[in-house]
């Protein structure tokens, strides 16, 4: 039996590598775009500044296209 995902959870560090900071958002939004495929409507990050900014900025971005999540 496949299980259904309803909630995302982010964590990751505060300094991001800046040459590899530009893909982060591009690569995020395409796995969240697979996740919330599979039924992810609920996504939580903390506050720090560093990737839990980047993946809440992503997820915000893409509530304008899934406003379910």
């Amino acid at each position: 039996m496949d299980k259904k995902i309803s909630t995302v959870c982010f964590t990751g560090h505060r300094d991001i590598n800046k040459s590899l900071a530009i893909y982060i958002p591009s690569a995020l939004k395409s796995e969240l775009c697979r996740l919330i495929s599979l039924g992810a409507t609920s996504f939580r990050a903390g506050g720090a500044v560093g990737f839990d900014t980047v993946a809440a900025r992503c997820v915000l971005e893409l509530k304008e296209i899934y406003p379910n999540i």
